[in-house]
């Protein structure tokens, strides 16, 4: 299944015929209130975690639903960035250095590039495998497939991958707002060409169709349940202006141009009530993405993604009625943030009914994981300072032999 056709799922419940009843036993967000055993406890662990050991399901156990959920969604400390660990040649960064910051020198020396690359995607294997009992990098990879891009530069890809894990359980708002403006998505879906002159509407199509709101059904040329075509137009217009840059301090980033920008009115659609974006300057896709939220659904989409993502792809009308639309409903109360929606859904008896176990089919490194984590597998030996990075180099290609590397579009 590619990226498109995943998030689309949550779309085509909208137009099924609503039976009688649910084929779940369960259609409540009720707070769980059964047994609790090793068969729930893995359950849980399974769909939040990379990988759960039995230790960790023992004590989960032993824990108890309410302590290990609070667990789960526990702050966490961001990671010490990647190192080099297989690289030498770089001038200004010694092995076992980060390079996030630091320019590429000139002339570049061989190798350098793909050095960053190994490092930072074997990183990012690492942190899943020693995630421990949080659900953050789980939901990291929720947003990599949710809001997906391509890009082969380390740091680029390190501060791509640092916005999600940062936002990961924080407000979606602020995650697109960030991702609209980041280096990586605005070469990636053109936003670095977009301009007054030659407006590109790729970016505005995919952060509507794919992002935040949905497209929903065709009932018209060119118009959708949730937005039109003009919709698309008149958003590019008003995300004119942004380039991909690295600053002199070697970070890259995403700077705004003002002679680059559209400074006329945008007038949307009656999907959004028909009102104008007037000049906005540095700003203006912040009102862009507002009006989008505004929405009830887009967290309605959002909440069926979350679904798709944790329990399955069966949304029955009555999921939708009695779970989507609340989960809905939570979103938008606490203004697009994530956490107390997914804590509920994690929490209910609808969670825990029998037919969500063993119903979805593992996500590569979902399967990977449960041999190379639940099995205890480690490195036979220690080879020096790097050990384990050497060891996430080798899951990095088992994971690239599978269509799965981390910086890869899903497929």
């Amino acid at each position: 299944m590619d990226r498109r056709a995943f998030l689309s799922l949550g779309q085509r419940v909208q137009t099924a015929a609503a039976p009688a009843t649910s084929t779940f036993s369960s259609t409540t967000l009720a707070p769980y209130a059964g047994e609790w055993t090793t068969a729930q406890a893995a359950h849980l662990l399974r769909r939040t975690i990379f990988g759960p050991t039995p230790t960790q399901i023992k004590r989960a156990v032993s824990e108890g639903l309410g302590v290990t959920i609070g667990q789960l969604f526990a702050d966490q400390p961001l990671p010490a960035p990647p190192v080099y660990f297989d690289y030498e040649n770089a001038p200004n960064v010694p092995l076992g250095e980060t390079w996030i910051s630091s320019l590429a020198p000139n002339p570049l020396p061989p190798g350098l590039f793909g050095a960053r690359r190994r490092s930072l995607l074997s990183w990012q294997l690492g942190l899943m495998m020693q995630g421990g009992a949080s659900i953050r990098e789980k939901m990291v990879q929720f947003w990599l497939n949710h809001i997906a891009l391509e890009d082969n530069n380390g740091q680029r890809g390190y501060q791509y991958l640092n916005t999600l894990r940062t936002n990961a359980l924080g407000n979606f708002r602020t995650l697109v707002e960030q991702i609209t403006v980041d280096p990586s998505m605005l070469l990636y879906l053109n936003g670095h060409q977009n301009s007054r002159q030659a407006p590109n509407e790729n970016y505005a199509r995919e952060l509507l169709e794919l992002f935040t709101i949905g497209r929903g059904e065709a009932v018209g040329p060119g118009d959708y349940t949730n937005y039109t075509e003009d919709d698309v137009e008149q958003m590019a217009r008003a995300l004119t202006g942004w380039r991909a840059v690295f600053l002199d301090t070697g970070v890259p980033a995403g700077i705004f141009v003002p002679n680059r920008h559209d400074t006329e009115d945008k007038q949307l659609s009656h999907r959004f009530d028909n009102v104008v974006i007037s000049d906005a300057g540095a700003d203006e896709y912040k009102v862009v993405i507002g009006h989008i939220l505004q929405k009830s659904e887009t967290a309605r989409y959002l909440a069926r993604q979350l679904h798709i993502w944790f329990v399955g792809a069966n949304i029955d009308p009555v999921i939708e009625t009695n779970i989507i639309e609340p989960l809905a409903q939570i979103i938008l109360d606490d203004d697009y943030e994530v956490q107390r929606a997914l804590e509920t859904l994690l929490s209910s008896d609808y969670f825990f009914d029998t037919s969500h176990r063993g119903c979805m089919v593992s996500h590569p490194l979902d399967f990977m994981f449960r041999i190379v984590t639940t099995m205890g597998v480690v490195p036979l030996e220690d080879v020096g300072p790097f050990t384990f990075y050497r060891y996430w180099n080798q899951l990095r290609r088992i994971t690239e032999s599978l269509d799965m590397s981390i910086l890869g579009i899903p497929s």
